[in-house]
């Protein structure tokens, strides 16, 4: 049975379309699907779809909707959820698109393209935002967005490797989601050109411009103006006419110097601070007409923007106040200097004609100052101040797609220019660190410590150092502690040198982990939480501790909150969430998560050769264990128990005898 939740959520049977259940019911589907994966205590859901009854009648609640779907699974021969007195299940035979959206990697087919794209324009769960209270509405709004970025992501790779016709469609039809997206433009206007449709082009153009200059107050960036100059050579006069103005980076009066202009940035990188310099910018004109509220909320929101941007310790962010006071000298037609490499301006519009709606579109823009590419457009919309802790959620995951934005264009520079500085060695250790073999991370190891030469005081640098170590230790899988305690000296010394950030104390519980200190672990990795409540990678880590601790369900719990976060993860969320359902003895559960990583990432052959063991597939099995021994040949099963600290000696039984029937010695 197919089940769709992109849109008006509706069961499909046998080429008819059936909607006939409570909105509540495709919520509490979407939620096990998404955040239990598959299976949840009754009072938890029942907690989450009524947050605002008591228990009894919350529960009383979830009773009701589960008669009402078992009249519907009666009524069409359906199994949709099994419930026992304490737990609630997924029916395996529940069939969703949300189950294609997550698993599909690339696209290599124009009707799988086109397929794709059509699937995905609609919201998901589209229209039961009334049906829901703050909190499950805003889990919602977070999921959402998400689907959204990664639908982008794999929609324009696709576009890109096919090409042609069907290529041009989908970008077409990305861009009317992503309306402000230049990469999307450009792409759309090379192929259009190469296809010889120039008319198209200048079309697109055209239509582009206009909708940045009315709902964002700029102009396409000097790059896309060049590039149509370039294709479209008639056009250079009016481009020139319309264009000859713009300032290299669309910011009025305000001087900007970047890194590569500016000689004494570089040695003040190199001897003081090397991270990237952010400035976000007030909301812009189109806000003046807006009630005072919603003043007062944008305030809120770009304040809590630079906070959750200095938490990340990526980036050096420059005040709020300074940014307003540089606004208010360009109005009196001065003409200041600011060291920043990238700016994120905002702007506050009604939705429609209707100024009083309540409700508003708020649009943040990341640009590169260096080139004057837009690398981000995102559209907020807020209803009222007073749902202003409904978006938390949501910033924490556009802070997160600006962090990786930024990288992502450093990382560009470099290669475009092949000027190395230390944040792009650290940047290149960490794109290493996330391929997670052996040779890799020490490939890592030697970026870093290239970052920490040209940068001694390099915080970031120096925790990712102490992780090669760790990794290392675990990937040769031998007992000696040595590269542990290298882990552990660095994390004790930036724990001692900067007290307030939580990379150091969440090194430092990696390696008390894998030193069988498991208590001190937990209580260790809490601190860094604490310190960073947001931060997706150390909630996964706590997650991983919890499995060692045998608490698996707890485990999963966390991991699943570290995916909200991070939707788009390193594999080793996905191995520590498979190992938590191995050692609950749900091995095609283990197996269903590992093949998120495809191809199987080699940090779980391991553990892929245990599940098919467990379930008999000898073929399979085999085939994991001779890739692991392959790149790790002195692998004993005989030693593994000295190097998984656990408290139960029965997980540890558990995966030692699955080891050994997968062939291992």
């Amino acid at each position: 049975m197919d089940l769709n939740l992109f849109g008006i959520p509706r069961f499909n049977l046998e080429n008819r379309s059936i909607q006939r259940l409570p909105a509540k019911a495709y919520l509490a589907i979407a939620l096990l699907l998404i955040k239990y994966d598959g299976f949840v205590r009754r009072a938890t859901l029942a907690s989450y779809l009524w947050e605002d009854r008591d228990t009894n009648l919350a529960n009383a609640n979830l009773r009701q909707l589960l008669a009402a779907i078992r009249r519907f699974e009666k009524q069409n021969s359906l199994e949709i959820i099994k419930a026992d007195r304490n737990n609630i299940y997924l029916a395996n035979s529940v069939v969703c698109d949300l189950d294609e959206f997550t698993s599909i990697k690339k696209l290599t087919t124009s009707e799988g393209l086109k397929r794709y794209v059509a699937n995905y324009q609609r919201d998901f769960l589209q229209g039961l935002e009334d049906s829901s209270g703050d909190n499950l509405n805003k889990w919602i709004l977070i999921q959402r967005q998400n689907f959204s970025n990664q639908f982008l992501q794999i929609a324009y790779k696709g576009a890109l490797k096919i090409g042609g016709k069907d290529g041009e469609i989908a970008l077409e039809s990305l861009l009317l989601s992503h309306p402000y997206d230049e990469k999307l433009l450009q792409t759309l206007i090379i192929s259009l050109t190469k296809n010889g449709d120039y008319i198209k082009a200048k079309r697109c153009f055209d239509m582009f411009a206009k909708r940045l200059s009315q709902d964002l107050n700029v102009n396409p960036t000097n790059k896309t103006i060049t590039l149509v100059a370039r294709l479209l050579p008639d056009l250079i006069p009016e481009l020139h006419r319309k264009y000859s103005f713009l300032s290299r980076r669309n910011t009025s009066n305000i001087i900007f110097t970047g890194f590569e202009n500016n000689p004494l940035r570089e040695e003040a990188k190199v001897n003081n601070n090397p991270l990237p310099r952010l400035l976000i910018l007030p909301p812009t004109s189109g806000a003046s007409e807006l009630p005072t509220y919603s003043h007062r909320l944008v305030d809120s929101l770009i304040e809590d923007i630079t906070l959750s941007l200095s938490r990340m310790s990526n980036f050096v962010v420059l005040a709020p106040h300074t940014a307003k006071q540089f606004v208010k000298m360009e109005h009196v037609q001065m003409q200041p200097t600011l060291d920043v490499d990238f700016i994120i301006s905002t702007r506050l519009m009604p939705n429609g004609s209707n100024l009083n709606q309540e409700e508003k579109r708020y649009i943040i823009k990341l640009t590169s100052v260096s080139s004057g590419e837009v690398l981000i457009t995102e559209e907020i919309r807020l209803t009222s101040m007073g749902l202003y802790e409904s978006y938390c959620d949501v910033i924490q995951s556009l802070v997160s797609r600006i962090g990786l934005k930024i990288d992502w264009s450093v990382l560009s520079d470099f290669r475009n220019t092949g000027f190395a500085n230390a944040y792009i060695f650290y940047l290149i250790g960490k794109e290493k660190l996330n391929i997670g073999d052996l040779p890799n991370v020490r490939a890592a190891r030697k970026a870093f410590k290239h970052a920490i030469k040209l940068a001694p005081d390099f915080y970031l640098a120096q925790q990712m150092l102490a992780r090669t170590y760790h990794l290392e230790w675990y990937l040769l899988g031998r007992p000696e502690c040595e590269l542990l305690l290298k882990t552990k000296n660095i994390a004790t010394r930036l724990i001692k040198t900067n007290p307030s950030l939580a990379g150091g104390y969440w090194e430092y519980g990696n390696s008390q982990l894998y030193l069988g200190d498991i208590g001190s672990a937990l209580e260790i990795t809490s601190v860094a939480i604490s310190l960073a409540p947001n931060h997706s990678d150390i909630i996964a880590h706590k997650a991983d501790i919890l499995c060692h601790h045998g608490e698996h369900n707890m485990a999963l719990k966390l991991i699943g909150k570290a995916l909200e976060l991070n939707p788009l993860p390193p594999d080793i969320y996905y191995w520590t969430a498979a190992g938590s359902k191995f050692f609950l003895r749900d091995y095609k559960g283990s197996l269903k998560i590992i093949y998120k990583t495809k191809p199987i990432s080699p940090l779980c052959w391991r553990l892929t050769a245990a599940c098919y063991a467990m379930l008999g597939n000898k073929r399979e099995s085999k085939k994991y264990k001779e890739l692991y021994l392959n790149e790790y040949p002195d692998f004993r099963v005989s030693v593994w128990p000295k190097m998984f600290s656990a408290n139960s000696q029965n997980d540890i039984e558990h995966y030692t005898e699955a080891l050994y029937l997968a062939g291992f010695n």
